[in-house]
């Protein structure tokens, strides 16, 4: 991307940005957040405020974020022969709206600022997740360049593909 990374890690204000991933959707059509829509919402809602109140500019990202991504086609199309529900597919698109915007801080939206974190990516703009699980599962905060976030998201539908069968 021609953009400056930088630009997206502030806003007009010089505020650091930090990015959340949601699209509404039928749950019914596969395994959702376990909560009703107006509850996602409501959560969203305290995290803007939250991450707002923090010195942050919090943005929402959805599923036309990552479908600006010149690999949105190739990586969907990928993921069409796997045994993924709608919530499952777009776990592993968060990572391309990442790396459509530029990179830079993403969080769930049940992830709160409980301390300062800089603006500035750490580890050079290598992927970093920012907590550790000892059973793996999906990290809640992780920062990276766009580069990386492009990586990592062609990392997981190939290693996802490779391990179907």
């Amino acid at each position: 991307s021609s953009t400056n990374p930088l630009s997206l890690l502030l806003d007009q204000d010089d505020r650091p940005m930090v990015f959340t991933f949601y699209q509404e959707y039928n749950a019914a059509a596969g395994s959702g957040t376990g909560m009703s829509s107006d509850a996602d919402k409501e959560l969203l809602r305290v995290w803007k405020e939250e991450w707002t109140n923090a010195g942050w500019n919090p943005r929402v990202l959805t599923i036309e974020d990552a479908e600006q991504h010149p690999q949105f086609e190739t990586v969907n199309r990928m993921m069409d022969g796997l045994p993924f529900k709608v919530y499952d597919r777009l776990c592993f698109l968060r990572w391309l709206a990442m790396a459509q915007i530029g990179g830079g801080w993403m969080v769930d939206y049940d992830a709160f600022p409980l301390a300062f974190l800089s603006y500035k990516l750490p580890n050079g703009g290598r992927l970093t997740v920012h907590e550790h699980s000892a059973t793996g599962g999906v990290p809640s905060l992780v920062s990276g360049s766009e580069h990386e976030f492009a990586r990592f998201s062609w990392a997981l539908v190939e290693n996802a593909v490779q391990h179907a069968n």
